[in-house]
């Protein structure tokens, strides 16, 4: 290459003035730097050489003025008069290059010499040498990258004295990583990494306190403490992610490719196109446009936002028009759309998406899901990217949260379920400007049941008074109790085990009618004897005087019995056990009817203090004493669940939360033997709600012993699976 001297050049650049009247920049140089690729950028204006402010001075700019003097390109851009202030004219403010800009001439720019700035202001760049050595320098030996998921990335090693060690992660940064990866062949370093990202080393730590500058070539010209001596272990080895090799760069210069001819009458092609692409935070992605007119002038948008041709939260625009996602962010995702306009007016455009896949936004997800009516769903949602920001919606709108519908955390738990709460239910994760990175659907179906009909819980019968409904039974229980009137519990019924000395069978339960072909009761009301069958079993329904057979009496084989699956016959935890009839009943009558199932949320409205619930059956009216002729009924006042806990725990007896007790405080009213599996029912607003199932106690009509009833919400659950699968 012949170097003409600046005398020369001077000379011609003079001659060339000459002949125009306008200002140009004859020529550039750089001034003030320790090596001839870095300094203080100085241009040449009619014959006078002056410097540039630097308003607005970056990267781009300091590219333009590298590429222009030879080299291959820009490490930085310095400005408040890094190489120190020169003299003279200031020629140049507001430099603004485009990435495609070949010199300082073609940069958008204040007018030549017109500026608002001083030589503290002198802007300067440190460009790429001509030259970068091979070989590394006495010392560090060599370097490699060990333990990365890919060559260009993993745990920065170097070898001295034979011997491979590591780098210790003080003041490591982005320079650094630079250095690192420019030695090893990379175009530049997307991230610098602590902490023993890629794992921990073993061996030796090498080096410490690395403080490379921009300029620097190799990590032996960077500063550093003294080969081997640190204050480090493994768990500080230091790393790098590099840009990959297929990267094109800012720094690679551009060799016009020919223009198209003869287009006029066609479309652009293109010839590379971006694709849709997933995202992982921390890495790089590439987006190609290129059409079959190289003339063309291609334009990048991002959410229909146009692109400026420079470097902006991780996005650079190259000169061969590709764009480059570097060391990916949440705000990464998003549409890019490439346009490309020939000169002629043909346009043409393709748009991408890049995104974060489902799977790898979302920890948890919501699940497709079958509901019952009365059951409680929980919808789960997570992510481990902590600047996202996760809601929900309900059919395309905010999810409205109250009793039923409870917001916890990230989650949403659906309560005691109605069909209207049916739909599409959608967690999204936004970034914090609120655009939708990734959403995850689920399907909530609630199916309706037959439980809870409009018929459940009415007393009708004519011989109940008018006011049964919410009358106060205080004489007594159904331990020393009084007759109930015929009718007032419809839902009553009582379980015979065939055979035996008894002809017609001898009672074990009573229970409650649910369903027109099941009954609730005691899970413990079939432990009775060993291997109990079915076909040993059946119902009465519609009875009130056990001496004479009714016409409203109904009695029904059973089919099937299901005691729940945890039942602890030690602790009578869980007691409860559902009874399926041999046949289901055709109708309802005054003296048959079914009783309302109270979910959580009525159970939270019904057993509350204060509140009394009535106990109805045949057990014995005494402590070890005989069967009731007649149909017994009480109304015994709820006790807190803390209370109970207390008094129970003071017997050494095991009390849960699937339990409550009630009792007078004197002990004049209970259920007894032979009540076990009947109803603790409370009356709301004219009709009965099953709330309790009699379990047990330790003894009847105790004043120091509470009677015990499964508390029946915390299995509506199970009872509508039970019956919907059977």
């Amino acid at each position: 290459m012949t170097v003409l001297s600046r005398e020369t050049f001077f000379l011609i650049i003079t001659l060339s003035c000459w002949l125009c009247n306008s200002k140009v920049i004859q020529s550039i140089c750089l001034a003030g730097g320790p090596t001839e690729n870095v300094g203080r950028v100085e241009v040449l204006v009619n014959n006078e050489w002056g410097t540039v402010c630097d308003d607005s001075w970056d990267i781009i700019d300091a590219t333009v003025v590298c590429i222009q003097l030879g080299y291959p390109g820009a490490v930085r851009a310095r400005s408040s008069a890094h190489y120190g202030e020169g003299s003279g004219r200031i020629w140049l403010d507001n430099v603004a290059c485009a990435v495609s800009s070949l010199s300082l001439q073609d940069c958008p720019k204040n007018e030549i010499g017109d500026h608002n700035c001083n030589h503290k202001e002198d802007a300067g760049v440190d460009c790429l040498p001509l030259e970068v050595p091979t070989a590394v320098a006495p010392g560090i030996a060599s370097i490699r990258l060990v333990g990365g998921s890919s060559p260009n990335a993993g745990r920065v090693e170097v070898y001295v004295n034979g011997e491979w060690g590591t780098v210790c992660d003080d003041s490591w940064d982005i320079v650094d990583a630079t250095v690192v990866c420019r030695q090893l062949g990379y175009p530049g370093a997307v991230r610098a990494r602590s902490s023993a990202h890629y794992g921990r080393g073993s061996g030796r730590i090498w080096l410490d306190d690395v403080a490379c500058a921009d300029s620097s070539l190799s990590l032996q010209d960077c500063p550093k403490s003294e080969i081997g001596v640190h204050n480090c272990n493994h768990k500080e080895d230091a790393g790098v992610k590099c840009l990959p090799l297929d990267v094109p760069t800012v720094a690679l210069a551009v060799t016009p490719l020919p223009t198209a001819t003869n287009v006029a009458s066609r479309q652009l092609e293109f010839l590379k196109r971006p694709e849709d692409t997933e995202l992982t935070l921390g890495d790089v992605v590439i987006l190609h446009c290129e059409v079959d007119d190289a003339s063309a002038e291609v334009t990048w948008f991002k959410d229909d936002i146009q692109l400026a041709q420079e470097l902006v939260n991780g996005l650079v625009l190259l000169r061969d028009n590709s764009l480059i996602i570097t060391d990916i962010e949440v705000h990464h995702h998003g549409t890019y759309k490439c346009v490309a306009t020939s000169s002629d007016g043909r346009r043409t455009d393709v748009t991408a998406r890049a995104y974060f896949p489902t799977s790898y936004v979302f920890d948890s997800q919501p699940e497709n899901a079958t509901v019952f009516d009365g059951e409680s769903h929980l919808l789960t949602c997570s992510s481990s990217i902590e600047t996202l920001q996760l809601s929900w919606l309900k059919d395309g709108s905010p999810l409205v949260y109250n009793q039923r519908t409870i917001e916890k955390v990230d989650d949403v738990l659906l309560r005691d379920v109605t069909t209207d709460d049916s739909g599409l239910y959608v967690c999204v994760a936004a970034d914090s400007e609120g655009h939708v990175v990734a959403q995850a659907r689920a399907a909530v179906d609630v199916i309706p049941h037959t439980l809870n009909n409009d018929e459940c819980g009415i007393v009708s019968s004519p011989e109940v008074s008018e006011d049964a409904n919410t009358r106060d039974v205080h004489s007594g229980s159904v331990v020393g109790g009084r007759d109930a009137e015929r009718g007032s519990a419809p839902w009553m019924a009582r379980l015979f085990l065939r055979g035996g000395r008894y002809p017609s069978g001898r009672v074990i339960c009573g229970g409650s009618l649910i369903d027109r072909q099941w009954v609730v009761t005691a899970a413990h009301c079939f432990n009775v004897m060993n291997n109990l069958r079915a076909r040993q079993l059946y119902v009465i329904l519609g009875d009130y005087d056990t001496l004479t057979d009714e016409d409203s009496q109904i009695s029904v084989p059973v089919e099937a019995f299901y005691i729940h699956e945890e039942f602890d016959i030690d602790t009578f935890n869980n007691d409860i056990a559902l009874i399926k009839l041999a046949t289901p009943l055709q109708r309802y009558s005054s003296y048959v009817r079914t009783i309302c199932l109270a979910n959580r949320t009525i159970d939270r409205e019904l057993l509350v203090p204060g509140v009394s619930g009535r106990i109805s059956g045949w057990g014995t009216t005494t402590e070890d004493g005989t069967a009731s002729v007649y149909l017994q009924e009480v109304q015994i006042p709820y006790i807190p669940y803390p209370t109970c806990k207390t008094n129970f725990r003071r017997k050494k007896l095991v009390f849960t939360k699937n339990m409550f007790c009630a009792a007078y405080d004197r002990g004049e009213a209970d259920a007894c033997q032979g009540d076990s599996g009947g109803p603790y029912a409370v009356e709301k607003a004219s009709r009965w709600f099953l709330t309790g199932i009699v379990s047990w106690g330790i003894s009847c009509d105790r004043h120091d012993s509470n009677g015990v009833y499964t508390r029946y919400s915390k299995y509506h659950q199970w009872v509508t699976r039970v019956i919907t699968r059977y």
